[in-house]
């Protein structure tokens, strides 16, 4: 069966490339497509015009590919879809185009009556209902007592008058009805109805008839707004010849956008917002509304900042069925919302069972709603020419009331406020809500501000309110983002991604159909119960409810552990019998299993070595929580291998020519027992070690950063000799555990894996391991993390593979070695086995700061690979130690001096508290024979291990602040205390102090800083910005973090940096960018290539990468920046002119650039830091040329060319020499 859904597609380009639809043809072939309008955009002081952005809206029609009940599932596979067909354009945003059937039938059965009345009109007057309150004559409503309508229209003369446009937006017009307005401009009208027999020029009204239709809804709201004269009648009690609307004079344009009250797409109520926008309109008017729309946000706020005055209704309900609140686009804070109020004077609810009634709240929109009259209004009849009824209710009676008083004051003060601009519609907005009736006998003030919101409408007072231009204040943009789903545990306040804003909008909708979802959002806003519990209900609404959509209940389920509690229904508090069949709006609780968040893996916590120590055995064997692997479709989607998203372990054993049998980690003996017990001679626990430490290692990398992280992608060189390369994506890290057989294991660049060997330990003293006897460095902890590590920075940083000063390989080493070394903090069992061991002093644990102690051992090195304390690292020294591994080991053990000094500040006062003596005290250890209490370790080893977790996170985030080619030990010093400043300004625990002093006391000092402190250290903010540097900020895809598709990141950072590119070069070339602008940036502006698409000369350079930063501050604040890597490389001869005896025409590749940490904030975006090494430092130059020429491998390198890898296997070729 053929079926179709709707969507509206939110798109952003630039005024040079404004975005299109041909996105939608390659996304979705079969559909049909129609443009709906341009969203408002940003007005940026100083911004080019061709460089602004342009945010388009397009409904799409999808004729196949409804494959959901519910039409958002369907949404997130479509916004997924068109996202990866997009190149220039950006996607925003997207939402199903719904059909909207808001206004409900009542509860009981029409009568054989009304079924009668909807099939045929009867032209006989109908009399006002008695059992409601009403005025005592025809029209009353606009009488001195109520409105005053009247007497405001007596005040404004005609030709003030027909200077208004009116934009009506309902069911059509009559033009036969004698209401029909005196000054309709026919040939304005518009049809927005889809399929429907009448031509887009054609607004007529064709009266639609049957059970929920509302024949003649359009014309009768036209009348109260804009009725022509009507002649007195029998039936019209004490009326007089006169016109019968608010503002009869005013020109009126009618836009038809539904086939009756309760029948509308959100597509047309947006065309007609849109449409009346267009032609200038001063005044909009809608009685009717529906369910919150990110489009009909868009298209409000584009009319507010023309200018233009909305008026919409605030919705009815039976007995509070199925919400008392008001609907959109009435919500939204930009329009005025039109409550109700009744002929006596009190609010139009608290009904009879039954009686339709106005909504109202809730309380945070009231001041933008104020009240007008009904029941038993004024109701002209749709195919009957000269009746007018007197049974008009709801409020759609109210709204053209106010629309028509907004129409008098502008036609009488409008010129006041020159302009289409937004001070002209907050001026009459102002005086409105000023003039407003707010005392009324026998409603409380309460009642009044929680009902009727500003008051009762006073047309003729509010004529006298014309407000300072200087004293108006600009109402905040709408949003249909239901931002309350950011207090929903595991969701935060950081600013969402496009796909997160589909939830916000779908939540919103569901909210505005449940009264207890209502209810419950009340408490939390009001304060009254913000508690764990009202979320948690919430949450568990939301993911056992019939109406949200599966993807809404799986990010819900995902972040938050649903558990077996009584059930939470929608329309009414409290547990239902489970009996109970869903109905209406309710939902039922039911008993769902949530996805675990981690997977429990046993493992070896330092090697194999250890569980052979009697000291060491029982702590050695360790349980790991290895984030859990699924995807949409599946509870798990870990295959066998293991092969997950991140990683794909391959069990091939060239050297004996064995392929061994994956794991299957899903097998439920497995997920029961954690995973299979260690051992040395399985080849599948084997396969389980590395994929849980390397999923463990991938895990510390993302919560570091915010973000997904990604391997740096597979560089295939294309043509012939001209030195490109074509980038391609590569999902997972192979990981190979039997790879060689040699005392060796490395990170490969050319096939992004990691080459785990095997070899027999040495015959002499293997320590701990059998002589002769196999060691595997796959069971080794800390040599996987040290290999993945290396992964993960080359997918950072691929430059830093490139040997250019004696820092780059040796930081390469370290840093892999910092990772690996702080997560033997992780292990509780080993953390306080070291804290006994040590009487709490770590500066003298080696069982924490050795690296690969097995390996060190069995291959006859006597030790560990690697001693962060070891006597070794007190002989190296920093301006002469040159081998990579020892040099490294300097900066590691300078990491992890700052690492002890600090665990120690945090626990002196601990120790002086349980009567010992204090770090402060001059001891670098606790010399007593008292033993520590187990509280006492407790409480060391936590402090151990929540150091060692900041430290580690610190060491990581810096990353993001480092140049990106040639670094060096002082750079990254820098970089740490800035990243720290950065996120954590007030240091009272000396983190950022710490680092300085362990890094001075290895000799390690940055370049060109004129004093060591912690102001200087700190990287600096350029002296100039870059003129409109927010236009190109908003069109960057921001929204990779931790939920982010990772080849939806992978494409975003190549399009971001696509973007970035252009705008650069574009702006250069128009002379929008000085020189000085690009040497803020690191790029030198004289290193040029022809541009391909002018042909003129532009600056040479590459855009690495551009990733955002999503830091959550220690006090709950979020923070997204972006973090902008840009290039330059040219070829230089190694030796100058007359120097060296090599071959003359050796060369190499010299590279620049700059890293930008650049705050992303809206309105406040700018360079925080531009951290450079220019191509054009003729110093850097000269050391990098005089390290090469003395390099004994550069010959080697450069039998390889000049490709973008210094050599096909860099680190196989160091690790060779550990």
């Amino acid at each position: 069966m053929t079926s179709s859904r709707r969507f509206l597609v939110k798109v952003r380009g630039s005024a040079e490339r404004p975005p299109s639809d041909r996105w939608a043809i390659a996304a979705a072939p079969a559909s049909s497509r129609r443009y709906i309008m341009d969203a408002p955009t940003l007005d940026v002081p100083g911004l080019a015009a061709h460089a602004r952005t342009v945010d388009r809206w397009y409904a799409i029609e999808l004729k196949d590919d409804a494959t959901h009940e519910n039409a958002w599932d369907d949404a997130h596979v479509f916004f997924r879809r068109a996202a990866q067909g997009m190149a220039d354009e950006r996607l925003l945003t997207i939402e199903p185009d719904i059909e909207q059937r808001w206004y409900p039938q009542r509860p009981s059965s029409p009568t054989d009556r009304e079924l009668a009345a909807a099939e045929k009109p009867a032209c006989t007057f109908e009399p006002a209902d008695p059992s409601l309150p009403g005025g005592k004559t025809f029209a009353w409503h606009l009488d001195k007592d109520f409105t005053r309508l009247a007497e405001a229209r007596g005040k404004v003369t005609a030709a003030e008058a027909r200077r208004i446009k009116i934009a009506h937006l309902d069911t059509g017009f009559d033009p036969d009805h004698v209401t029909c307005p005196e000054h309709m401009l026919a040939a304005e009208q518009r049809n927005f109805v889809p399929d429907d027999g009448q031509a887009p020029s054609d607004a007529r009204d064709p009266g639609s008839r049957g059970i929920l239709r509302n024949p003649g809804h359009g014309p009768a709201t036209l009348a109260l707004l804009a009725g022509n004269k009507v002649s007195s009648d029998p039936h019209y009690v004490g009326w007089q010849t006169n016109n019968l609307g608010g503002a009869p004079l005013a020109q009126v344009v009618p836009i038809r956008v539904a086939t009756s009250v309760v029948h509308f797409w959100t597509s047309t109520v947006a065309e007609g917002f849109a449409y009346a926008h267009a032609i200038g309109a001063d005044v909009l008017s809608m009685s009717m509304g529906g369910l919150p729309s990110a489009l009909w946000a868009d298209a409000v706020n584009k009319a507010y900042e023309s200018g233009m005055v909305m008026v919409c209704a605030a919705g009815n309900n039976y007995s509070g069925f199925p919400t008392r609140e008001i609907v959109w686009p009435a919500r939204f804070e930009r329009v005025i919302a039109a409550c109700g109020v009744m002929a006596n004077m009190r609010p139009y609810y608290n009904l009879p069972l039954g009686v339709m009634q106005g909504n109202y709240g809730p309380p945070g929109k009231m001041h933008t709603a104020m009240a007008a009259f009904t029941p038993n209004t004024t109701w002209a009849r749709l195919g009957c020419k000269k009746l007018i009824d007197m049974d008009g209710a709801g409020t759609s009676s109210a709204t053209p009331q106010i629309a028509a008083a907004a129409a008098l004051w502008l036609a009488k003060n409008g010129d006041q406020f020159p302009g289409r601009t937004w001070q002209r519609a907050e001026a009459a907005r102002v005086a409105l809500f000023a003039s407003a009736r707010k005392s009324m006998p026998h409603v409380s003030s309460h009642d009044v501000e929680e009902m009727l919101g500003r008051g009762i409408l006073d047309a003729a007072e509010a004529l006298e309110q014309v407000p300072k231009a200087t004293d108006l204040k600009r109402v905040p943009p709408d949003s249909a983002d239901f931002t309350l789903l950011r207090a929903l545990p595991g969701f935060g306040a950081a600013r969402p991604s496009p796909a997160e804003r589909l939830l916000e909008i779908e939540l919103g909708q569901l909210v505005s159909r449940s009264r207890t979802l209502q209810e419950l959002v009340a408490e939390i806003r009001g304060g009254t119960n913000a508690d764990d519990r009202s979320l948690r209900q919430i949450a568990e609404a939301l993911v056992d409810g019939q109406m949200a959509s599966a993807a809404l209940r799986r990010a819900i389920t995902h972040r938050y552990a649903i558990g077996h509690t009584p059930a939470v229904s929608l329309d009414k508090a409290g547990p239902k019998p489970r009996a109970e069949t869903p109905s209406g709006s309710r939902m039922m609780r039911r008993n769902l299993r949530a996805l675990p968040a981690y997977r429990r893996l046993r493992m070896f916590a330092i090697d194999p070595s250890y569980s052979t120590r009697l000291d060491t055995a029982f702590l050695n064997e360790v349980v790991a929580k290895v984030p859990w692997e699924a995807s949409a479709a599946l509870s798990s989607s870990l295959k066998p291998g293991p092969v997950g998203e991140y990683v794909e372990v391959v069990d091939i054993d060239p050297p004996s020519a064995c392929v061994y049998e994956p794991i299957d980690l899903d097998d439920p003996l497995l997920l029961a027992s954690d995973g299979l017990a260690p051992s040395e001679g399985n080849p599948q626990f084997h396969q389980q070690m590395v994929y849980a430490v390397a999923m463990t290692t991938i895990s510390h990398f993302e919560r570091a950063l915010g973000r997904r992280a990604l391997w740096a992608p597979r560089q295939i060189p294309y043509g012939e000799g001209n030195g490109g390369y074509e980038r391609v994506y590569v999902p997972r890290l192979r990981i190979y555990p039997h790879a060689l057989r040699q005392d060796n294991a490395y990170y490969s660049p050319d096939k992004i894996a990691l080459l785990f060997g095997y070899f027999p330990a040495t015959v002499g003293d293997a320590g701990s391991s059998l002589p002769g006897g196999m060691v595997f460095t796959c069971l080794s902890h800390d040599i996987i993390a040290h290999e993945t590590t290396h992964a993960l920075l080359d997918g950072l940083h691929r430059r830093f593979a490139e040997r250019t000063n004696p820092d780059m390989p040796a930081f390469h080493e370290a840093f892999s070695d910092i990772v690996a070394l702080f997560q033997h903090f992780t292990f509780p069992e080993i953390v306080r086995y070291a804290v006994i061991r040590h009487r709490g002093d770590l500066a003298i644990s080696d069982i924490l700061a050795e690296i690969g102690k097995q390996f060190g051992d069995a291959s006859g090195r006597y030790g560990a690979l690697r001693n962060a304390i070891g006597p070794r690292t007190q002989e190296f020294s920093y301006s002469e130690t040159m081998e990579a591994h020892d040099r490294g080991a300097i900066l590691v053990a300078a990491v992890f001096d700052a690492f002890v000094a600090i665990y120690k500040r945090r626990t002196d006062k601990l120790l002086r508290v349980a009567g010992y003596t204090s770090w402060s005290a001059g001891d670098t250890s606790i010399r007593t024979d008292r033993p520590f209490p187990s509280e006492l370790v407790d409480l060391l080893a936590e402090e151990a291990s929540k150091t060692a977790s900041h430290v580690l996170r610190i060491c990581i985030r810096a990353l993001d602040y480092c140049p990106p080619v040639d670094l060096d030990f002082g750079d990254y010093l820098r970089a740490l205390v800035t990243c720290d400043a950065d996120l954590v300004p007030d240091d009272p625990l000396g983190y950022r102090l710490a680092f300085l002093e362990a890094f001075r006391n290895r000799g390690i000092f940055p370049r060109k800083i004129r004093t060591l402190s912690l102001e200087s250290l700190n990287w600096r903010e350029p002296e100039q910005q870059i003129r409109g540097l927010g236009e190109i900020v908003r069109r960057l895809d921001l929204d990779w973090n931790l939920d982010q598709d990772r080849r939806l990141a992978y494409e975003a950072s190549r399009n971001n940096a696509v973007r970035l590119h252009r705008w650069l070069t574009d702006r250069w070339l128009s002379k929008e960018l000085t020189d000085d602008d690009l040497r803020t940036l690191g790029i030198d502006p004289e290193h040029t290539r022809p541009d391909k698409r002018t042909g003129r000369p532009s600056p040479r350079f590459e855009v690495h990468s551009i990733r955002p930063a999503h830091r959550a501050t220690p006090d709950g604040r979020f923070r997204t920046e972006v973090v902008a890597v840009l290039t330059q490389s040219r070829v230089e001869p190694l030796y100058r002119q007359g120097e060296g005896t090599a071959d003359a025409d050796q060369r190499f590749r010299f590279r620049g650039g700059a890293t930008l940490i650049i705050d992303a904030e809206p309105g406040n975006e700018r360079i925080r830091y531009s951290i450079l090494k220019p191509l054009w430092n003729k110093d850097r130059l000269a050391k990098t040329r005089a390290y090469l020429a003395g390099e004994p491998e550069f010959g080697l390198r450069a039998t390889y060319g000049l490709a973008d890898r210094a050599l096909v296997e860099p680190f196989a070729l160091l690790h060779s020499r550990i």
